[in-house]
């Protein structure tokens, strides 16, 4: 019942019934439009469903994968959390903000865009140059053409990426 935002003093409040009906009628909606809710409280919803989708067809990644961190460079460098988890020839490259207060303005609402992340990159090990890569939550696709990604070129949409390579 947690699924849209809610200003409660708890999250999730479980006091509520859940009205799964209103849910229901929220997901159709999001399934049956092609641009991504940013500015209503179905992002919550849509972030969750897309990623349980995506960890329900490639569970391996999730159950079985390698954790590795990844070491970020640049002025915002400590804003951002990013890691890879790989198993066999698939992974997924995780890329989340940190102590975004500072980033973020009346101009500025979400901590995304080039402005925002200057010159921040993540550096890569080196399987994963030359491959293509696609963000799960965006559909965008990207070419890993260089050891480090470009966070401000990643995060231009949403304010967190996760990024799926077949190496």
């Amino acid at each position: 019942g947690s699924e849209l935002f809610k200003f409660t003093l708890v999250d999730p409040d479980n006091r509520k019934s859940v009205d799964y009906d209103y849910l229901q009628q929220k997901l159709e909606e999001i399934k049956s439009n092609d641009l991504l809710p940013l500015e209503s409280g179905k992002m919550k919803l849509y972030l969750t469903v897309s990623l349980l989708n995506f960890r329900q067809k490639h569970q391996d990644i999730f159950r079985r994968g390698n954790y590795i961190p990844l070491e970020s460079k640049g002025i915002k460098s400590r804003n951002i959390v990013a890691f890879i988890r790989q198993f066999e020839d698939e992974a997924i490259i995780v890329l989340v903000p940190r102590l975004v207060y500072n980033m973020v303005s009346d101009k500025t609402m979400l901590p995304i865009g080039e402005d925002v992340w200057k010159d921040t990159v993540v550096n890569l090990p080196h399987e994963y140059f030359g491959h293509k890569c696609f963000d799960i939550l965006t559909n965008q696709e990207y070419d890993l053409t260089e050891n480090r990604i470009n966070i401000g070129r990643i995060l231009n949409t949403l304010p967190i990426a996760m990024l799926y390579v077949k190496l």
